[in-house]
Protein backbone atom coordinates (compact mmCIF):
# COMPACT_ATOMS: atom_id res chain seq x y z
CA UNK A 1 0.00 0.00 0.00
CA UNK A 2 3.03 2.31 0.55
CA UNK A 3 4.71 1.56 -2.54
CA UNK A 4 1.36 2.42 -4.18
CA UNK A 5 0.59 5.76 -3.06
CA UNK A 6 3.86 7.70 -2.83
CA UNK A 7 5.50 5.78 -5.89
CA UNK A 8 3.61 7.62 -7.78
CA UNK A 9 5.26 10.13 -10.18
CA UNK A 10 3.91 14.23 -10.83
CA UNK A 11 1.80 15.74 -13.01
CA UNK A 12 4.99 16.88 -15.56
CA UNK A 13 6.79 13.50 -15.12
CA UNK A 14 9.22 14.35 -13.02
CA UNK A 15 9.83 14.31 -9.10
CA UNK A 16 6.85 12.75 -6.87
CA UNK A 17 3.31 13.36 -5.90
CA UNK A 18 3.38 12.51 -2.17
CA UNK A 19 6.55 12.88 0.47
CA UNK A 20 6.13 9.45 2.55
CA UNK A 21 7.83 11.64 5.41
CA UNK A 22 4.28 12.49 6.19
CA UNK A 23 3.50 9.20 7.43
CA UNK A 24 6.31 9.70 10.36
CA UNK A 25 5.14 12.99 10.99
CA UNK A 26 1.67 11.82 11.25
CA UNK A 27 1.96 8.62 12.99
CA UNK A 28 5.54 8.20 13.53
CA UNK A 29 7.17 7.84 17.14
CA UNK A 30 6.88 11.21 18.01
CA UNK A 31 3.26 11.35 17.26
CA UNK A 32 2.83 8.11 19.23
CA UNK A 33 4.16 9.05 22.46
CA UNK A 34 2.50 12.76 22.49
CA UNK A 35 -0.92 10.60 21.94
CA UNK A 36 -0.37 7.83 24.03
CA UNK A 37 0.56 10.42 27.17
CA UNK A 38 -2.43 12.22 26.36
CA UNK A 39 -4.78 9.53 26.46
CA UNK A 40 -2.86 7.88 29.69
CA UNK A 41 -3.68 11.64 31.34
CA UNK A 42 -7.51 11.45 29.81
CA UNK A 43 -7.45 7.71 31.40
CA UNK A 44 -6.72 9.10 34.52
CA UNK A 45 -8.63 12.26 34.50
CA UNK A 46 -11.95 10.11 33.91
CA UNK A 47 -10.85 7.45 37.00
CA UNK A 48 -9.92 10.24 39.46
CA UNK A 49 -6.10 8.83 39.24
CA UNK A 50 -3.14 10.75 39.71
CA UNK A 51 -1.29 12.28 36.86
CA UNK A 52 1.50 10.12 35.39
CA UNK A 53 4.73 11.96 36.02
CA UNK A 54 6.21 11.51 32.65
CA UNK A 55 9.50 13.15 33.42
CA UNK A 56 10.45 10.68 35.28
CA UNK A 57 10.14 7.69 32.64
CA UNK A 58 13.25 7.36 29.99
CA UNK A 59 12.26 8.06 26.47
CA UNK A 60 13.02 5.06 25.64
CA UNK A 61 10.70 3.09 28.41
CA UNK A 62 7.86 5.30 27.34
CA UNK A 63 8.07 4.30 23.82
CA UNK A 64 8.08 0.41 24.86
CA UNK A 65 5.07 1.33 26.79
CA UNK A 66 3.40 3.27 23.64
CA UNK A 67 4.15 0.57 21.20
CA UNK A 68 2.31 -2.11 23.61
CA UNK A 69 -1.03 0.16 23.95
CA UNK A 70 -4.50 0.47 22.13
CA UNK A 71 -3.04 4.17 20.84
CA UNK A 72 -0.06 1.83 18.43
CA UNK A 73 -3.14 0.00 16.92
CA UNK A 74 -5.36 2.75 16.57
CA UNK A 75 -2.77 4.87 14.52
CA UNK A 76 -1.84 1.79 12.58
CA UNK A 77 -5.31 1.53 11.95
CA UNK A 78 -5.36 5.06 11.31
CA UNK A 79 -2.49 5.05 8.91
CA UNK A 80 -4.06 1.61 6.80
CA UNK A 81 -7.37 3.76 6.04
CA UNK A 82 -5.17 6.66 5.21
CA UNK A 83 -2.93 5.03 2.28
CA UNK A 84 -5.95 2.68 0.89
CA UNK A 85 -7.88 6.34 -0.02
CA UNK A 86 -4.82 7.01 -1.70
CA UNK A 87 -4.77 3.37 -3.38
CA UNK A 88 -7.20 4.20 -6.51
CA UNK A 89 -5.66 7.77 -7.25
CA UNK A 90 -2.18 6.13 -7.35
CA UNK A 91 -3.71 3.34 -9.74
CA UNK A 92 -4.91 6.44 -11.68
CA UNK A 93 -2.02 8.19 -12.03
CA UNK A 94 0.23 4.90 -12.80
CA UNK A 95 -2.31 3.06 -15.05
CA UNK A 96 -0.53 0.88 -17.62
CA UNK A 97 -3.18 1.44 -20.55
CA UNK A 98 -5.57 4.46 -20.70
CA UNK A 99 -4.64 6.99 -17.32
CA UNK A 100 -6.99 9.58 -18.31
CA UNK A 101 -9.90 7.85 -19.27
CA UNK A 102 -12.05 7.39 -16.04
CA UNK A 103 -11.55 10.47 -13.26
CA UNK A 104 -10.33 8.43 -9.57
CA UNK A 105 -13.42 10.24 -7.88
CA UNK A 106 -15.63 7.91 -10.36
CA UNK A 107 -13.69 5.24 -10.21
CA UNK A 108 -13.71 4.94 -6.02
CA UNK A 109 -17.87 5.48 -6.27
CA UNK A 110 -18.03 2.57 -8.82
CA UNK A 111 -15.65 0.48 -6.77
CA UNK A 112 -17.39 1.08 -4.09
CA UNK A 113 -20.76 0.08 -4.89
CA UNK A 114 -19.66 -3.04 -6.49
CA UNK A 115 -17.68 -3.93 -2.68
CA UNK A 116 -21.61 -3.88 -1.61
CA UNK A 117 -22.91 -6.15 -4.33
CA UNK A 118 -21.91 -9.31 -1.05
CA UNK A 119 -22.66 -12.60 -2.21
CA UNK A 120 -25.23 -13.26 0.16
CA UNK A 121 -28.58 -13.15 0.05
CA UNK A 122 -29.78 -10.73 2.70
CA UNK A 123 -31.27 -7.42 2.91
CA UNK A 124 -28.82 -4.63 3.34
CA UNK A 125 -29.66 -3.05 6.06
CA UNK A 126 -27.94 -2.02 9.04
CA UNK A 127 -29.17 -4.49 11.48
CA UNK A 128 -27.47 -7.16 9.12
CA UNK A 129 -24.05 -5.54 8.84
CA UNK A 130 -22.56 -7.81 10.42
CA UNK A 131 -23.72 -10.83 8.96
CA UNK A 132 -22.26 -9.94 5.37
CA UNK A 133 -19.14 -7.91 6.47
CA UNK A 134 -17.01 -10.64 5.86
CA UNK A 135 -18.42 -11.97 3.01
CA UNK A 136 -16.55 -11.25 -0.51
CA UNK A 137 -18.29 -9.12 -3.35
CA UNK A 138 -19.81 -10.76 -6.22
CA UNK A 139 -18.61 -9.26 -9.57
CA UNK A 140 -19.93 -11.66 -11.69
CA UNK A 141 -21.98 -9.86 -14.24
CA UNK A 142 -24.92 -12.49 -14.52
CA UNK A 143 -25.51 -10.79 -10.92
CA UNK A 144 -25.06 -7.62 -10.97
CA UNK A 145 -28.26 -6.33 -11.82
CA UNK A 146 -29.50 -5.66 -8.90
CA UNK A 147 -27.33 -2.79 -8.61
CA UNK A 148 -29.23 -0.85 -10.94
CA UNK A 149 -32.45 -1.00 -8.43
CA UNK A 150 -33.77 -4.40 -7.74
CA UNK A 151 -37.46 -3.53 -8.19
CA UNK A 152 -36.84 -0.88 -10.97
CA UNK A 153 -35.09 -3.59 -13.24
CA UNK A 154 -37.56 -5.75 -12.58
CA UNK A 155 -40.23 -3.96 -13.36
CA UNK A 156 -38.87 -2.58 -16.52
CA UNK A 157 -37.95 -5.75 -17.34
CA UNK A 158 -41.13 -7.85 -16.67
CA UNK A 159 -43.27 -5.09 -18.14
CA UNK A 160 -41.44 -5.13 -21.51
CA UNK A 161 -42.36 -8.64 -21.78
CA UNK A 162 -45.81 -8.53 -20.73
CA UNK A 163 -46.74 -5.83 -23.35
CA UNK A 164 -45.41 -8.08 -25.94
CA UNK A 165 -47.21 -11.48 -24.48
CA UNK A 166 -50.54 -9.34 -24.46
CA UNK A 167 -49.70 -8.54 -28.30
CA UNK A 168 -49.25 -11.50 -29.39
CA UNK A 169 -51.79 -13.00 -27.97
CA UNK A 170 -54.39 -10.84 -29.34
CA UNK A 171 -52.60 -11.01 -32.71
CA UNK A 172 -53.02 -14.42 -32.24
CA UNK A 173 -57.10 -14.35 -31.24
CA UNK A 174 -57.71 -11.64 -33.83
CA UNK A 175 -55.89 -13.57 -36.89
CA UNK A 176 -55.75 -17.47 -35.97
CA UNK A 177 -58.16 -20.46 -36.22
CA UNK A 178 -57.47 -22.79 -33.73
CA UNK A 179 -55.30 -25.97 -36.12
CA UNK A 180 -52.82 -22.42 -37.16
CA UNK A 181 -52.46 -21.65 -33.18
CA UNK A 182 -51.64 -25.85 -32.52
CA UNK A 183 -48.41 -25.39 -35.05
CA UNK A 184 -47.21 -22.21 -33.29
CA UNK A 185 -47.50 -23.60 -29.61
CA UNK A 186 -43.55 -23.88 -29.61
CA UNK A 187 -44.02 -19.74 -30.11
CA UNK A 188 -46.57 -19.79 -27.49
CA UNK A 189 -44.75 -21.62 -24.63
CA UNK A 190 -41.54 -19.83 -25.09
CA UNK A 191 -43.43 -16.76 -25.05
CA UNK A 192 -44.56 -17.22 -21.73
CA UNK A 193 -41.48 -18.88 -20.15
CA UNK A 194 -39.80 -15.49 -21.29
CA UNK A 195 -42.77 -13.51 -19.22
CA UNK A 196 -42.56 -15.88 -16.36
CA UNK A 197 -38.34 -15.22 -16.27
CA UNK A 198 -38.81 -11.59 -17.15
CA UNK A 199 -40.45 -10.93 -13.52
CA UNK A 200 -37.69 -13.44 -11.79
CA UNK A 201 -36.64 -11.59 -8.76
CA UNK A 202 -33.52 -14.38 -8.94
CA UNK A 203 -29.80 -12.42 -8.12
CA UNK A 204 -28.11 -15.23 -10.00
CA UNK A 205 -30.60 -14.62 -13.67
CA UNK A 206 -28.14 -15.89 -15.65
CA UNK A 207 -27.47 -19.66 -14.03
CA UNK A 208 -26.84 -20.86 -17.91
CA UNK A 209 -23.32 -18.22 -17.59
CA UNK A 210 -22.09 -20.70 -14.97
CA UNK A 211 -21.71 -23.98 -17.53
CA UNK A 212 -19.95 -21.41 -20.05
CA UNK A 213 -16.44 -22.35 -21.12
CA UNK A 214 -13.58 -19.87 -19.52
CA UNK A 215 -12.34 -17.39 -21.79
CA UNK A 216 -14.05 -14.23 -24.27
CA UNK A 217 -15.42 -16.63 -27.12
CA UNK A 218 -16.07 -19.79 -25.43
CA UNK A 219 -15.79 -23.35 -27.63
CA UNK A 220 -16.84 -24.32 -30.91
CA UNK A 221 -20.40 -25.57 -29.50
CA UNK A 222 -21.03 -21.75 -27.67
CA UNK A 223 -20.23 -19.81 -30.70
CA UNK A 224 -22.25 -22.45 -32.63
CA UNK A 225 -25.37 -21.88 -30.60
CA UNK A 226 -25.11 -18.48 -30.61
CA UNK A 227 -24.59 -17.15 -33.79
CA UNK A 228 -26.17 -19.99 -36.30
CA UNK A 229 -28.52 -22.49 -34.32
CA UNK A 230 -30.64 -20.98 -32.19
CA UNK A 231 -30.94 -17.67 -34.17
CA UNK A 232 -32.20 -19.68 -37.28
CA UNK A 233 -34.91 -21.69 -34.70
CA UNK A 234 -35.96 -17.91 -33.66
CA UNK A 235 -36.47 -16.70 -37.55
CA UNK A 236 -37.97 -19.98 -38.42
CA UNK A 237 -40.76 -19.84 -36.11
CA UNK A 238 -40.86 -15.89 -35.80
CA UNK A 239 -41.48 -16.05 -39.30
CA UNK A 240 -43.57 -18.61 -39.56
CA UNK A 241 -46.19 -16.68 -37.00
CA UNK A 242 -45.63 -13.60 -39.12
CA UNK A 243 -47.21 -15.82 -42.35
CA UNK A 244 -49.61 -17.33 -40.62
CA UNK A 245 -51.14 -14.15 -39.50
CA UNK A 246 -50.84 -12.01 -42.23
CA UNK A 247 -52.02 -14.74 -44.71
CA UNK A 248 -55.14 -15.29 -42.30
CA UNK A 249 -55.56 -11.39 -42.01
CA UNK A 250 -55.94 -10.69 -45.83
CA UNK A 251 -57.48 -13.84 -46.26
CA UNK A 252 -55.23 -14.84 -48.65
CA UNK A 253 -54.57 -19.07 -49.85
CA UNK A 254 -50.99 -20.41 -49.36
CA UNK A 255 -51.05 -20.45 -53.58
CA UNK A 256 -51.39 -16.44 -53.81
CA UNK A 257 -49.61 -14.48 -51.31
CA UNK A 258 -49.40 -10.87 -51.44
CA UNK A 259 -45.71 -8.94 -50.73
CA UNK A 260 -47.34 -8.10 -47.95
CA UNK A 261 -47.60 -11.24 -46.26
CA UNK A 262 -43.61 -11.87 -47.22
CA UNK A 263 -43.14 -8.34 -45.51
CA UNK A 264 -44.89 -9.94 -42.44
CA UNK A 265 -43.24 -13.39 -42.18
CA UNK A 266 -39.39 -11.10 -42.14
CA UNK A 267 -40.69 -8.71 -39.48
CA UNK A 268 -41.78 -11.91 -37.84
CA UNK A 269 -38.45 -13.36 -38.42
CA UNK A 270 -36.36 -10.40 -37.02
CA UNK A 271 -38.52 -10.56 -33.94
CA UNK A 272 -38.34 -13.83 -33.52
CA UNK A 273 -34.56 -13.99 -33.26
CA UNK A 274 -34.08 -12.60 -29.67
CA UNK A 275 -36.25 -15.37 -27.94
CA UNK A 276 -34.33 -18.14 -28.98
CA UNK A 277 -30.72 -16.26 -29.65
CA UNK A 278 -27.86 -16.41 -27.41
CA UNK A 279 -26.43 -13.33 -26.60
CA UNK A 280 -22.82 -12.50 -24.68
CA UNK A 281 -21.98 -9.49 -23.36
CA UNK A 282 -18.83 -9.48 -21.63
CA UNK A 283 -15.11 -10.45 -22.63
CA UNK A 284 -14.15 -12.35 -20.08
CA UNK A 285 -17.24 -12.92 -17.80
CA UNK A 286 -20.28 -13.93 -19.92
CA UNK A 287 -23.84 -13.04 -19.51
CA UNK A 288 -25.63 -15.59 -21.29
CA UNK A 289 -29.21 -15.93 -23.10
CA UNK A 290 -31.47 -13.30 -24.72
CA UNK A 291 -33.69 -12.86 -21.13
CA UNK A 292 -30.58 -12.32 -19.33
CA UNK A 293 -28.74 -10.08 -22.11
CA UNK A 294 -31.69 -7.82 -21.83
CA UNK A 295 -32.43 -7.46 -18.52
CA UNK A 296 -28.32 -6.71 -18.23
CA UNK A 297 -29.18 -3.86 -20.44
CA UNK A 298 -32.09 -2.80 -18.90
CA UNK A 299 -29.73 -2.58 -16.12
CA UNK A 300 -26.75 -0.45 -17.58
CA UNK A 301 -29.06 1.68 -18.95
CA UNK A 302 -31.02 2.16 -15.02
CA UNK A 303 -27.63 2.39 -13.57
CA UNK A 304 -25.91 4.43 -15.76
CA UNK A 305 -29.10 7.36 -16.07
CA UNK A 306 -28.91 7.29 -11.84
CA UNK A 307 -25.31 7.93 -12.24
CA UNK A 308 -24.36 4.69 -10.41
CA UNK A 309 -22.32 2.84 -12.58
CA UNK A 310 -20.82 3.55 -16.24
CA UNK A 311 -23.12 2.46 -19.29
CA UNK A 312 -19.96 0.50 -21.09
CA UNK A 313 -19.59 -1.57 -17.39
CA UNK A 314 -17.57 -3.76 -19.04
CA UNK A 315 -15.39 -1.90 -20.72
CA UNK A 316 -14.40 -0.50 -17.32
CA UNK A 317 -14.08 -3.95 -15.41
CA UNK A 318 -11.69 -4.69 -18.10
CA UNK A 319 -9.60 -1.32 -17.49
CA UNK A 320 -9.66 -2.00 -13.38
CA UNK A 321 -8.63 -5.51 -14.59
CA UNK A 322 -5.89 -3.96 -16.43
CA UNK A 323 -4.94 -1.37 -13.65
CA UNK A 324 -4.61 -4.44 -11.10
CA UNK A 325 -7.63 -3.24 -8.42
CA UNK A 326 -9.92 -6.26 -9.81
CA UNK A 327 -8.79 -9.72 -11.33
CA UNK A 328 -10.71 -13.00 -13.28
CA UNK A 329 -11.72 -15.73 -10.79
CA UNK A 330 -13.55 -18.32 -13.08
CA UNK A 331 -16.80 -16.44 -14.45
CA UNK A 332 -16.71 -13.15 -11.95
CA UNK A 333 -14.31 -10.69 -11.47
CA UNK A 334 -12.73 -9.94 -7.73
CA UNK A 335 -11.20 -7.22 -5.95
CA UNK A 336 -7.04 -7.83 -6.19
CA UNK A 337 -6.93 -7.13 -2.33
CA UNK A 338 -9.19 -8.06 0.16
CA UNK A 339 -8.43 -5.22 2.57
CA UNK A 340 -9.38 -2.44 -0.37
CA UNK A 341 -12.48 -4.26 -0.70
CA UNK A 342 -13.70 -4.46 3.11
CA UNK A 343 -12.37 -0.25 2.97
CA UNK A 344 -14.43 0.18 0.33
CA UNK A 345 -17.49 -1.17 1.99
CA UNK A 346 -16.69 0.44 4.88
CA UNK A 347 -16.76 3.92 3.68
CA UNK A 348 -20.64 3.06 2.05
CA UNK A 349 -21.88 2.26 4.90
CA UNK A 350 -20.29 4.71 7.49
CA UNK A 351 -22.48 7.25 6.48
CA UNK A 352 -25.65 5.38 7.66
CA UNK A 353 -24.52 4.09 10.94
CA UNK A 354 -22.05 6.34 12.45
CA UNK A 355 -24.13 9.40 12.30
CA UNK A 356 -26.92 7.66 13.67
CA UNK A 357 -25.32 6.52 17.00
CA UNK A 358 -23.58 10.02 17.40
CA UNK A 359 -27.15 11.40 17.00
CA UNK A 360 -27.95 8.45 19.68
CA UNK A 361 -25.36 9.76 22.07
CA UNK A 362 -25.62 13.61 21.88
CA UNK A 363 -29.16 13.03 22.26
CA UNK A 364 -29.15 10.83 25.57
CA UNK A 365 -26.49 13.46 26.68
CA UNK A 366 -28.98 16.44 25.66
CA UNK A 367 -31.81 14.44 27.70
CA UNK A 368 -29.74 13.97 30.49
CA UNK A 369 -29.06 17.67 30.74
CA UNK A 370 -33.03 18.52 30.54
CA UNK A 371 -33.68 16.17 33.48
CA UNK A 372 -30.45 18.09 35.79
CA UNK A 373 -31.87 21.51 35.13
CA UNK A 374 -35.19 19.90 35.98
CA UNK A 375 -36.98 20.98 32.46
CA UNK A 376 -37.73 16.82 32.56
CA UNK A 377 -39.28 14.34 34.68
CA UNK A 378 -37.66 11.45 34.23
CA UNK A 379 -35.09 9.91 32.55
CA UNK A 380 -37.56 7.43 30.33
CA UNK A 381 -36.17 9.20 26.87
CA UNK A 382 -32.69 9.29 27.66
CA UNK A 383 -32.57 5.65 28.32
CA UNK A 384 -34.60 5.38 25.42
CA UNK A 385 -31.33 7.15 23.26
CA UNK A 386 -28.84 5.10 25.14
CA UNK A 387 -30.53 1.44 24.31
CA UNK A 388 -30.75 2.90 20.64
CA UNK A 389 -26.96 3.35 20.75
CA UNK A 390 -26.25 0.27 22.01
CA UNK A 391 -28.61 -1.19 19.10
CA UNK A 392 -26.39 0.43 16.70
CA UNK A 393 -23.15 -1.14 18.68
CA UNK A 394 -22.22 -4.28 16.51
CA UNK A 395 -23.33 -2.36 12.82
CA UNK A 396 -20.55 0.46 14.35
CA UNK A 397 -17.97 -2.62 14.67
CA UNK A 398 -18.32 -3.67 11.14
CA UNK A 399 -18.06 -0.08 9.72
CA UNK A 400 -15.37 1.79 11.41
CA UNK A 401 -12.61 0.64 12.92
CA UNK A 402 -12.22 -0.96 16.40
CA UNK A 403 -11.13 2.51 18.33
CA UNK A 404 -14.25 4.01 16.92
CA UNK A 405 -16.54 1.24 18.82
CA UNK A 406 -14.81 1.01 21.82
CA UNK A 407 -15.65 4.96 22.19
CA UNK A 408 -19.18 4.37 21.86
CA UNK A 409 -19.28 1.42 24.23
CA UNK A 410 -17.44 3.80 26.71
CA UNK A 411 -19.67 6.68 25.97
CA UNK A 412 -23.08 4.05 26.19
CA UNK A 413 -21.41 2.95 30.07
CA UNK A 414 -21.43 6.54 30.80
CA UNK A 415 -24.40 7.81 29.90
CA UNK A 416 -26.42 4.89 31.10
CA UNK A 417 -24.32 5.53 34.63
CA UNK A 418 -25.37 8.68 34.49
CA UNK A 419 -29.40 7.90 33.58
CA UNK A 420 -29.41 5.30 36.81
CA UNK A 421 -28.09 8.37 39.34
CA UNK A 422 -30.78 10.72 37.70
CA UNK A 423 -33.32 8.44 38.19
CA UNK A 424 -32.40 7.46 41.53
CA UNK A 425 -33.07 11.08 42.56
CA UNK A 426 -29.83 10.93 44.61
CA UNK A 427 -28.83 14.51 46.37
CA UNK A 428 -25.61 13.44 46.06
CA UNK A 429 -24.44 16.56 44.10
CA UNK A 430 -20.41 15.40 43.62
CA UNK A 431 -21.32 12.54 42.58
CA UNK A 432 -23.86 13.65 40.28
CA UNK A 433 -21.06 16.09 38.66
CA UNK A 434 -18.55 12.96 38.45
CA UNK A 435 -20.90 11.28 36.16
CA UNK A 436 -22.22 14.00 34.31
CA UNK A 437 -18.73 14.83 33.50
CA UNK A 438 -17.71 11.39 32.96
CA UNK A 439 -20.67 11.37 30.37
CA UNK A 440 -19.38 14.51 28.35
CA UNK A 441 -15.92 13.61 28.26
CA UNK A 442 -16.81 10.44 26.89
CA UNK A 443 -19.61 11.27 23.93
CA UNK A 444 -16.75 14.41 23.06
CA UNK A 445 -14.00 11.80 22.55
CA UNK A 446 -16.74 9.77 20.65
CA UNK A 447 -17.55 12.61 18.41
CA UNK A 448 -14.15 13.49 17.95
CA UNK A 449 -13.61 10.38 16.65
CA UNK A 450 -16.43 10.38 14.10
CA UNK A 451 -15.42 14.06 13.14
CA UNK A 452 -11.88 12.30 12.32
CA UNK A 453 -13.56 9.92 9.81
CA UNK A 454 -15.31 12.02 8.44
Amino acid sequence: MTANAFHVRGEDGTGWLRDPSELVDRWGREALRDRYRADAEEFAADHGLLRPLWSLLPPEELLRDAEGSHVAEDMSAEAEEYLLSLFVPSVVAEHPGQRDRYPAERVTAWLTLLATHRSLDVPPEPGNLPLIASAPADLAPRRLWPLGGRRLVRTLHGSLYTLFALLLGGLSVAFLAPLDAVVLLPVFIVVGFSVRRAWSDESDFDWTSRLRPRGSRGGMLDLYMRYVGLPMLGALYGGLFGLVVAANGVGATPQDLPPAVWAAAAVGALLGIPLFRIWSYETRTGVQGSLAGQRYTLFLVCAALRGRLPLRLGRFLVWSYEGGLLRVDGHSYRFRHQEFEQYLWRTHWRPAVLPACLAAAEAALREGEAVAAGRSSGTGRMTEHVDALGRWGAALYAVCPERVGILRADARTALRAWADHLSAGSEDAEAGDAARGRAERAVHRFREAAEDLG
